[in-house]
Order: structure tokens, then C-alpha cells, then sequence
């Protein structure tokens, strides 16, 4: 989620939202935790992780706490869903939005010679290797792997055929006022 909120960004940005979350299920008990980055305290450090219990389920006791615990699970998915499309759209519109140029020179089709036969165990030298995305280069568009798997749009809110998991993203804040 921090990657695609910065995609395209000259600096990151921390906006001290826990956008990513998981849980634990263990003898009956539901933990949910958020997790959110900070800024790093060095300028070439990496950023901070802090992690916050959001709350506990006793999923096993009894009917209320079932129904609380997996109406929190359920909610934290889909708002995850939510944050997660609406930052690959934002990423997308930031990648669409760069005016840059195509790189002139060889292209790595051009440079091969069909005729000959070449086996995949062969060493090809690549001395003018560059990284696949630069600056001056127009950004790949970000996509979703699950939609192009299914064929589908990105799940609504209220959609209730979305499968549950173990990790998952959501809005939560590390203040629990």
C-alpha cells in the first residue's frame, strides 16, 4: 500500500494511516492489528513499521462475540479492497500523467538475429543493461493481478463473494482516541 501511495513521488509521504493490517486466529481468539510506516530517522535510513492491536474476539464463547469478530474482519477487508483500488487508480493517473519520451537507441528485439538458433542455457552479454523504469521512461501501468486472473472489476462494498484472508489492508489509525 506505501508503494502505491507513493508511486511517481519524488518524496515519500507519511500520513500516519494504517492502510495495512492482519490478524491472528488462534484457540477461538480473533486479534487484528494495524500497521502503519514513519518517516526514517536518518536521511538514507529505511522507514519505521509500528504495529497496534486494534481489538481481541472470543469467536468461540458465544454468538455476540462470532458475529462481532468476523462483522470487524469482513469490514477491515473490504475498506482494504477499497484503499487499495482507489490507490492503484491514483498511481495509474500519476503514471498517465508524466510527459516523458520514448528512449532512443537499440531495442533488445532489433539487436537479435533470428536466423541463428540460440539456446535458453546460453550466456548473452548485456553491457548496456538499465533499469526497467526510470525517471526519463513512461511508468508501467499498475494493475491488479487478482482482476486480470478473474476477468472482473474491482469488488464493490457490498460484495459478499470475496473470500476471507489472513492478511489484508484497511484505514485503521494507530490513535486509538
Amino acid at each position: 500500500m506505501y508503494s502505491l501511495q507513493n508511486y511517481g513521488r519524488e518524496q515519500p509521504q507519511y500520513d500516519g494511516q494504517a492502510y495495512t493490517a492482519s490478524s491472528t486466529y488462534h484457540d477461538g481468539t480473533l486479534k487484528m492489528y494495524a500497521y502503519h510506516p514513519t518517516a526514517p530517522e536518518t536521511d538514507e535510513g529505511p522507514p519505521g513499521y509500528h504495529m497496534t492491536q486494534v481489538d481481541t474476539w472470543a469467536m468461540t464463547g458465544n454468538r455476540n462475540g462470532f458475529v462481532r469478530g468476523a462483522t470487524a474482519f469482513r469490514i477491515a477487508t473490504d475498506l482494504a479492497m477499497q484503499y487499495r483500488h482507489n490507490f492503484i487508480q491514483a498511481a495509474n493517473s500519476r503514471a498517465s500523467q508524466q510527459v516523458t519520451t520514448a528512449p532512443q537507441g537499440d531495442l533488445v528485439a532489433a539487436q537479435l538475429d533470428l536466423g541463428e538458433e540460440v539456446s535458453a542455457d546460453e550466456f548473452v552479454d548485456c553491457p548496456d543493461y538499465s533499469p526497467l523504469h526510470t525517471p526519463d521512461e513512461p511508468a508501467p501501468v499498475v494493475t491488479d493481478i487478482d482482476d486480470y486472473r478473474q476477468g472482473s472489476a474491482p469488488p464493490e462494498l457490498g460484495d459478499t463473494t470475496t473470500s476471507f484472508a489472513s492478511s489484508f489492508t484497511s484505514d485503521f489509525t494507530a490513535d486509538r482516541s
